[in-house]
């Protein structure tokens, strides 16, 4: 990794003054119609007002499930480069973001910040260094799975011929954390990063990553956030649950600012949010599909930029130019001075010069996104209509071109079709994003493009990271806590390559 190049070759704290405080905040199967201000009959004065004190991203994508969205966020590269492209990082599984990716913490880092993280990992634990504290976070309060009990910190996964795996899922750099408080999740993480807002070094710079469990499952909220929707006829009783989640999610992160403005840090702060994916269930409502989905519902991204960093000629902005959540962490190096060459290819565009009021030209703005590229999920059908395509209509893949959205197999993270003889979709997703018409018959020109496309990025594509599931990762073997259950001089007795490698495969892999 090359050293960051300092201007005049000064140190980073010389300029610490001017580097905004850094807090990014992520949220968890919100979907994009979740909140007031798109329509959402849930209350979020917070998100709405820092929404509309900022810039709001109009055109945003992010990836339809948790950890591949979180790898994209923290190297500013697409999933399939990162081997995250086949469902979620489980806790039985010994995978995680490769160790050979340099993460946004140890970019700030470099650059002089203090670095901290509070709440949702789940980008892999199985051995020590995999953990986020050896990845860059000075200090660290929160999970290492994608879900848990709100209340109890407790998690069970069920392991096909072996039961359940159950433990507490809740530590700090220095180790487990039994915490009987049985507060509920959101405002205990609140809670953690307004101590650290307050037991801050004021002349260092501050990068902080909020990454909430809610609302993820299980459906579970205070019955003071709950109890405002009791005269909502038109809501069932869990989707009263689900709305005082959201409320709630919403007031955890107004405690969030308020800690910034009480502290001391607000004005020189920018504030990123985003949720992970779309809402569960394929509930979008406005949109098809939901999480798990490469349809609208299920990328569809909400996501700001906000606080006092950024001018007040842009506050109330919404930028309709294509964005991807690969696109934060060349954007927040920007914000933070921080002037070093990344040690791999950056998918991610640079947005801080438009947040700050500059125009773009034509070749500086994205003009796709390579959403998917999974060797792994293949159907056993094919569409005879582009037999003769260069790429395999049974492999998926998903590309955004401009206007339009090309799906080539499975429409899901998960082995999912949506007919028995057609693998390949074409949208234009500006005109219709519904996606109710499917246009890849009377587009052949441009379905055979978007597929050549894809086939040309296969030498950039990382073999998928899905090992077989380990039974030594059962938290009773660990003290009853969710933790590492790998070491580097470990020997395994299994003889499928998969479990006795605990080194993610190389495949094609190449920038």
């Amino acid at each position: 990794m090359k050293k960051l190049l300092y201007i005049f070759g000064l140190s980073a704290n010389i300029f610490a003054e001017q580097q905004p405080n850094i807090v990014v905040i992520v949220a968890d199967d919100l979907g994009k119609h979740d909140v007031s201000m798109h329509g959402a009959d849930i209350y979020t004065p917070n998100l709405d007002m820092l929404a509309r004190d900022g810039v709001l991203l109009n055109n945003y994508y992010v990836q339809p499930v948790c950890s591949p969205t979180r790898g994209s966020l923290m190297t500013g590269r697409y999933p399939y480069r990162l081997g995250l492209q086949h469902e979620n990082l489980v806790g039985y599984r010994p995978a995680g973001l490769p160790l050979d990716e340099y993460i946004m913490p140890q970019y700030m880092k470099e650059c002089g910040y203090k670095t901290y993280m509070v709440g949702k990992w789940q980008l892999g634990f199985f051995k020590d260094n995999y953990l986020p504290w050896k990845r860059g976070f000075d200090e660290f309060f929160g999970q290492l799975l994608g879900g848990q009990d709100y209340y109890s910190r407790r998690k069970c996964l069920k392991l096909r011929n072996y039961g359940n795996l159950c433990g507490y899922d809740l530590r700090t750099e220095q180790g487990p954390v039994r915490d009987t408080s049985m507060k509920y999740q959101p405002f205990l993480y609140a809670d953690k990063a307004r101590e650290k807002f307050f037991a801050h070094n004021k002349t260092d710079p501050l990068y902080m990553y909020v990454a909430f469990q809610s609302v993820h499952r299980p459906l579970q909220a205070p019955q003071q956030y709950v109890s405002l929707y009791n005269d909502n006829v038109q809501m069932s009783n869990g989707q009263r649950v689900f709305a005082g989640m959201v409320t709630a999610l919403d007031a955890a992160v107004g405690e969030i600012v308020d800690g910034l403005k009480d502290s001391g840090l607000w004005n020189n702060t920018l504030i990123y949010f985003s949720n992970d994916n779309g809402r569960e269930d394929d509930s979008d409502f406005v949109l098809k599909g939901g999480k798990n989905d490469f349809w609208q519902g299920g990328i569809t991204g909400y996501g700001f930029f906000s606080g006092p960093a950024i001018p007040r000629k842009m506050r109330g902005k919404k930028m309709n130019d294509l964005t991807h959540v690969s696109d934060v962490l060349p954007t927040m190096l920007s914000a933070a001075k921080c002037h070093t060459l990344p040690p791999k290819v950056i998918d991610g565009h640079d947005l801080w010069s438009r947040l700050q009021g500059d125009s773009l030209g034509q070749d500086e703005k994205r003009k796709e996104i390579i959403m998917q590229m999974n060797p792994l999920l293949r159907l056993w059908e094919e569409d005879t209509r582009f037999q003769n395509s260069t790429w395999d209509t049974r492999t998926q893949g998903v590309i955004i071109d401009g206007d339009y959205k090309l799906i080539v197999g499975s429409h899901s993270v998960l082995r999912r079709k949506a007919s028995d003889y057609q693998t390949v979709w074409l949208f234009n997703i500006k005109n219709d994003p519904q996606e109710a018409n499917d246009l890849s018959g009377s587009k052949p020109n441009l379905t055979h493009k978007l597929l050549h496309r894809l086939y040309k990025e296969m030498d950039n594509v990382r073999d998928p990271w899905h090992p077989l599931p380990d039974p030594a990762s059962d938290p009773a073997l660990h003290g009853d806590f969710w933790g590492p259950y790998r070491s580097d001089f470990q020997i395994f007795a299994s003889t499928d390559s998969e479990e006795k490698n605990s080194d993610p495969p190389r495949g094609s892999y190449s920038d």
